[in-house]
C-alpha cells in the first residue's frame, strides 16, 4: 500500500485557546476541580470470580467495607477527590435506588441495603476530600433481566439505547443525585459510544458518536448521542447544579460531547501523554490513567519518580490527573499504592528536576512536542496501538518505538524545534514492515508558509531515509 507521510519542521504559531460563550459554566464548575490538581479512583466492582454473588453476599461485603479505613488511606495520599463506582456490569451496586429496583424488577434487589456513597461522603468531608461517582450509560450488560426490565435487548454487550430508555435511567441517576446533592460533586460516564460507518478513522467524533477502533476493529456501539448526554447531565444537576460531568467515549483525550464540563481522558500509557493547557475543545482537560498493570490490577508498573513528573507535567499546564488503583473486597486500597500516591504528594512540594533532552541537544524531543496531524497539518489525529505510537516517539531516539496515527492516509508527522534553525538534512528511519513508499519534507519558519524541500517516491522501511536540503 502506498502511504503518503508528509513531514513537517519549523515553528507552528497558534492562537490562544478559544471556547465559546455556552462553556462559561463548565469552566465555572471545573474550576475547583482545576485547583485540586489530582485525584484517586477505585473501582469497587464483582470480579469474574464472584460471578453469580447473590444479594445476600453482595450486602455482606458492602456491610464489611472499611469507610475509615479508606478515609486514612486517601487522607495520607493527600488527594483532593475520590472516585467510587456505583456499580458496572455485574447489576450489584453500592447504594440503595427505589427506581433501579423498580424497572430492573429483581428480588431482592442487587442495590446494597447500605448506602456506601453517603457513609464515604460523611468519612471524607472533614478531611477536606471531595466524592465523585462512576455509572455506565446503561443497565449493566451482566444481567439480562435488568436488561429486559428496563426494554432493552438481552446480551453480555453493550445494547443500542435510545431517548426512551435515557430517561429512565435519568431516572435512576436523578434519585441518587437528588439524595446526595452538593455531597457529590462529579460523574464519570462510561460507555458513551455511539455508531458511524466504519469508514471514518479512529478519533472520529460525529455529534457525539463514535467509532472505535482501539479495540481491535470496528465495533457498532450504543447509538450514545448529544441529546441522551443532555439528558444524563440535566439528571446529575438535579441535586447539585454545581456538579461536573463527562461520558467516555473510549481511550483517547478528546472532547466526548458538548453536554460534559471535562474529558473522560481514559488513556492506557499515561507516560506519553502530555497536556498543552487547561482547556480542550472549551471543556477542562483531565486524564484517567491506571498505575497498576492494568485496570484494577496489582503491581505499581511505574517508578515513584515516574509517577510525581507525570503528574507534575499535566497540573503545571492546569490539566487534572485521576490516578485509579486497586480496591480489595474490605475496601482498602493496596499498601504499595498508597505508598506510591503518598510519594506522589511528598514529590509534587520540591522542585521539578531539570529537564534532559534525550538525546541531549534533541531540541525536537523535549522543545515542543511532536504532533501527529491530519494531510492538511490542521487536524490532530490519534495515535496508533491502542494510543501507544504517540508523536514523541518517532524522535527519542530510540529505534524499538514508533510513531504512527491512526486511521487516516496520507497523515503529518509535525515536528516544533522551538526557533528557527539551519538545516542540513532530514533523516527518517521508517518500520521494517509499515512504511511511507512516498513522502515529502516541508519547512517553515513561522508556521504559516511552507516549503517542500524533498520529495521521495521510492522509499523503503528498516533503514535511514536521508533528505539532504
Amino acid at each position: 500500500m502506498h502511504k503518503l507521510l508528509t513531514m513537517m519542521t519549523g515553528i507552528l504559531l497558534t492562537g490562544a485557546s478559544a471556547w465559546a460563550a455556552e462553556n462559561d459554566a463548565a469552566q465555572r464548575r471545573t474550576d475547583w476541580f482545576k485547583d485540586a490538581q489530582w485525584g484517586v479512583s477505585t473501582r469497587y466492582l464483582i470480579t469474574d470470580k464472584d460471578k453469580g454473588m447473590s444479594a445476600e453476599e453482595w450486602n455482606k461485603r458492602v456491610d464489611a467495607f472499611d469507610v475509615p479505613g479508606l478515609a486514612k488511606q486517601l487522607e495520607a495520599t493527600g488527594c483532593r477527590y475520590y472516585v467510587i463506582t456505583l456499580g458496572q456490569n455485574s447489576g450489584h451496586f453500592c447504594s440503595p435506588n427505589a427506581a433501579y429496583d423498580k424497572y430492573a424488577g429483581i428480588q431482592p434487589s442487587k442495590c446494597s441495603k447500605r448506602d456506601l456513597v453517603a457513609d464515604i461522603h460523611a468519612a471524607l468531608a472533614p478531611k477536606g476530600i471531595k466524592l465523585m461517582l462512576y455509572l455506565p450509560c446503561q443497565t449493566p450488560y451482566g444481567d439480562p433481566v435488568a436488561q429486559k426490565g428496563f426494554g432493552l435487548p438481552q446480551g453480555a454487550k453493550d445494547q443500542p439505547i435510545d431517548e426512551a430508555f435515557a430517561k429512565k435511567w435519568a431516572e435512576v441517576i436523578q434519585e441518587w443525585s437528588k439524595r446526595y446533592g452538593k455531597n457529590v460533586v462529579g460523574w464519570w460516564f462510561d460507555g458513551a459510544y455511539g455508531t458511524v460507518s466504519s469508514s471514518l478513522p479512529q478519533g472520529t467524533n460525529v455529534v457525539g458518536r463514535w467509532f472505535d477502533g482501539a479495540y481491535g476493529g470496528c465495533r457498532w456501539h450504543s447509538f450514545f448521542n448529544e441529546a441522551i448526554a443532555r439528558i444524563y447531565a440535566d439528571a446529575v444537576r438535579s441535586g447539585n447544579p454545581d456538579s461536573i460531568t463527562t461520558f467516555n467515549s473510549g481511550i483517547g483525550m478528546r472532547k466526548g460531547t458538548d453536554a460534559e464540563d471535562y474529558t473522560a481522558g481514559e488513556i492506557n500509557d499515561a507516560a506519553w501523554v502530555e497536556c498543552e493547557g487547561r482547556w480542550l475543545d472549551g471543556k477542562q482537560w483531565h486524564m484517567l490513567s491506571y498505575l497498576g498493570p492494568r485496570w484494577c490490577a496489582s503491581p505499581p508498573r511505574f517508578s515513584d519518580e515516574a509517577v510525581i513528573e507525570m503528574t507534575r507535567n499535566i497540573i503545571k499546564n492546569e490539566g487534572v490527573v485521576t490516578w485509579d488503583v486497586p480496591i480489595q473486597p474490605s475496601g482498602l486500597i493496596p499498601e504499595p499504592f498508597v505508598k506510591q500516591l503518598t510519594a506522589v504528594r511528598e514529590g509534587l512540594t520540591k522542585p521539578a528536576a531539570p529537564i534532559i533532552p534525550v538525546p541531549p541537544g534533541n531540541l525536537a524531543y523535549r522543545n515542543k512536542r511532536a504532533k501527529l496531524l491530519d494531510v492538511t497539518g490542521t487536524k490532530e489525529l490519534s495515535a496508533n496501538h491502542d494510543g501507544k505510537d504517540v508523536a514523541r516517539r518517532g524522535v527519542d531516539n530510540d529505534a524499538t518505538t514508533i510513531a504512527r496515527a491512526a486511521g487516516e492516509y496520507a497523515w503529518t508527522y509535525h515536528v516544533d524545534l522551538g526557533a528557527v534553525h539551519p538545516l542540513n538534512r532530514v533523516v527518517i528511519t521508517f518500520d521494517k514492515d509499515q512504511f511511507a513508499t512516498e513522502y515529502k519534507v516541508n519547512l517553515s519558519a513561522d508556521g504559516q508558509t511552507w516549503t517542500t524541500v524533498a520529495h521521495v517516491e521510492d522509499a523503503t522501511g528498516g533503514k535511514p531515509e536521508v533528505s539532504a536540503l
